[in-house]
Order: structure tokens, then sequence, then C-alpha cells
């Protein structure tokens, strides 16, 4: 958006008191105006500052030191909250770089007197009456008269540019549909044309990025770094990754978006990879899980599952089928990286030794060949070192949810 700016004060020895300031929108040509208050009473004004301030109130804008509604820093606030990449216009060098020091980096600040702008006299003469402060009906020390002033000299002028380039339009196309003997419909086509690519040239030169100066930033290429393979648990290259499985239906998502914002990635990696072998593992609209095809699970969730695998929770009770899971996201393998640190480093090894797992008949076997193993792995871990604490399982859990903390 661009506005046009103007404002009063008093330019004392060491800084400027801003007193009056007017915020014309160019758009939608509406103005808004404050008087602001001083920072601090006159008695505190040095006496060569005294001067300077009785002399504007008599001669100059004739605002007094002790008058004004507004606070500064309430007008600083509402010149930065209008829209990031704003465009500002003042006139003066000096009106310029008091904005830029009160204005954010993202605004810029242009000076009317670059683009040739005429001093207020020679823009309105009288001044129109349209300052809400009475003693300034008859003053060009306005800054309401100025700011009017200024944006409806830049409505001109941009009304003035459109007219221009319709006209040369214009005359270019009636050279065309008039001028030249040819038939009608080669004049059409040699019209429209014409016209297409106006269009595209003054969008061209309307779109056109403007360079902007960053100074005390050091410029670093980029340098990048070679692509290696995602540790998996198993590696093996005959194995699908992530990008090839089975998208995720609506059920799926309304899952993933139950974990927080970090986690919900790693959970899609691991459903994604599950998808892919209904034959391992499935579940149903409430999660319950299936094992290795008629292995049903009546009181797992497989909500509990991913949250053991994945994320750094403090659990009571181990999730009931927790074993088989870690076991069928292994033979899947599911990416290392997201698994939780500790399950990753130390869990994990338990399963080395373990065989393919092909059926139900093997799990069955599997399961209590290592029975003892598996009921009670805490003990494989180093619990001074385990950031885990859970209690061994003793015997399998009847219909016993999760209970954890974050």
């Amino acid at each position: 958006m661009k506005f046009v700016i103007d404002f009063e004060g008093f330019q004392l020895k060491n800084r400027f008191i801003l007193k009056e300031l007017a915020v014309a929108d160019l758009n939608s040509m509406q103005i808004v105006h404050f008087f602001i208050r001083s920072p601090f009473g006159s008695i505190n004004l040095s006496s060569s500052d005294l001067s300077v301030v009785r002399y504007c109130e008599t001669f100059i804008h004739k605002i007094r030191w002790n008058a004004g509604k507004v606070a500064f820093k309430d007008t600083v606030e509402y010149l930065n909250s209008l829209p990031n990449e704003s465009v500002f216009y003042a006139k003066g060098k000096q009106k310029v770089n008091f904005l830029k020091s009160i204005l954010s980096s993202s605004m810029e600040v242009q000076d009317l007197e670059l683009v040739e702008c005429p001093p207020i006299t020679r823009i309105i003469n009288p001044p129109e009456n349209d300052c809400p402060l009475p003693f300034h009906q008859d003053s060009l020390n306005c800054a309401h008269i100025k700011a009017s002033a200024y944006l409806k000299l830049l409505r001109a002028e941009k009304e003035n540019l459109t007219n221009q380039k319709s006209e040369i339009q214009e005359d270019d196309g009636r050279k065309i549909l008039f001028d030249l003997e040819i038939p009608d419909d080669s004049k059409l086509a040699m019209y429209m044309k014409l016209v297409n690519e106006f269009n595209q040239k003054i969008s061209e030169i309307t779109n056109k990025p403007v360079p902007v100066n960053v100074t005390g930033v050091i410029y670093k290429p980029t340098v990048e770094k070679p692509q290696t393979k995602e540790k998996t648990f198993i590696d093996n290259e005959s194995f699908d990754t992530a990008e090839n499985l089975v998208h995720l239906n609506t059920q799926d998502r309304t899952l993933i978006s139950m974990f927080p914002p970090s986690f919900q990635q790693r959970a899609e990696i691991v459903i994604k990879f599950l998808k892919e072998r209904p034959d391992l593992i499935c579940w149903d609209k409430q999660g319950v899980v299936t094992f290795f095809g008629d292995e049903l699970c009546e009181s797992s969730s497989l909500f509990d599952l991913l949250n053991f695998l994945i994320r750094e929770l403090k659990w009571k009770v181990a999730p009931n089928g927790i074993n088989r899971f870690l076991l069928i996201c292994k033979k899947l393998h599911v990416p290392a990286s997201v698994l939780r640190k500790k399950l990753r480093e130390q869990y994990l090894r338990a399963f080395d030794h373990f065989g393919v797992v092909k059926s139900a008949s093997d799990s069955v076997k599997m399961f209590n060949d290592n029975k003892h193993r598996l009921l009670h792995w805490s003990s494989l871990e180093d619990s001074t070192s385990a950031d885990e604490d859970i209690e061994p399982l003793t015997s399998t859990p009847n219909k016993t949810r999760r209970t954890y903390s974050s």
C-alpha cells in the first residue's frame, strides 16, 4: 500500500518533537490525523529551545507546546501496524530521515522532491479549509493540508499517465483499424496482437522487482551436500522407500492429526510403511491392531504403539502388543530416524538375532522361544542411562490402556 505523509513539530537542539501528523491513503483517499502531546513540560526546556518553541507557536505552525491528545508512542505503533512493505511519500530530506528512524525496516520512504514535486504554495493557493485544527484554517504550515495536497497531486499524475497510455493505445489501434487497406479480419487480428503485447509490457514494468541494498550480511555460497541413503533397521536395496508407499485415507490422516505437529511427519512415515504389508499388521477404525493376519490384539491401540515408537514419553505400563509391533517395524525397514533416541540405540538390539517372520506360526514359535527375553526386555538396558521409566511386563495386560505423561 502507498501513503502520503506530512508532519509538523519543534526542531530542538538535540531532537525533534512531533506535534502533528497526517497519513493519507493513496487508494482510498482517506486521511488519518494525529494531534500529539509533548513528552515533557515546557519548564524543562533550555532557553535556546524555548525560543525555538515560542517562534514556531507564533509564526510557523502555531501549535502550542502543551497542546495535544495522542502519545508519541501510539502514533509510531499505528504507522508500524500498517501493512508490511508499505511505501510512504514525504517531502524533504529531513522528514524522510525522521520517518526512517521511527518506521520498521520493512517500510519504504521516498522523497517527493526527487520526483520534482512543486512547493505547497504552487499546489494550493489559497489552501483548502479541511484541517480539524481551527488555527490552521489560514496557514500552509499544516500537516493535514499538505498531505491532502500531495495526495491529490499524486492521484492527478497517476490518472494523467493512465490517460496517456490509453491515448497511445487508441492511436495505434485507430491506425490499424482505419488507415490500412487490408481485410477487416486481418485488421482485427493485428489489433488484438497489439493490445496483448501492450498489456504484457505494462505487466512486466509494474511487476519488476525492486532492488534492495542489504548491509551487514556476509554472503556465503550454499554448498550442496551429497545425498546419503537414510539408515534403516536392516539395510537392503530390495525394499521400497516411503516415497513409493500407498497413499493415506481420511482415517489415517485423522490419526496423524492427533499427534503434536512436530511428530506428525514421523507418524505418517511409519503408517505408510505399515500399510504396505497388511499381511503383517492391520487395524480397524478404532485403531485395534491385528498382527500377522489373524492375531487380534483386542486391547491394543495403534495410537499408543506409535507414541511408544516415536515420542520420548514416560510410561507406567507399555502398550499391549509393543513387542510384535517393534519387530514388524524392523522387518519392514521403517527408517531409524523416526524412532526415539533410546529405542533406536538400545532396545532394537534385542531383535538382531531373530529370523524372518513369514507367517503367524513363525510368530508364535518366535515368541515362545524368546518369551523371557521379550517380557523382561527392560533388564536388557542399563537402568542408569535409560530415559524411560517402564515397569517390566510380567504378564500380558488385560485390556490395560496407556498411561503416560510428557
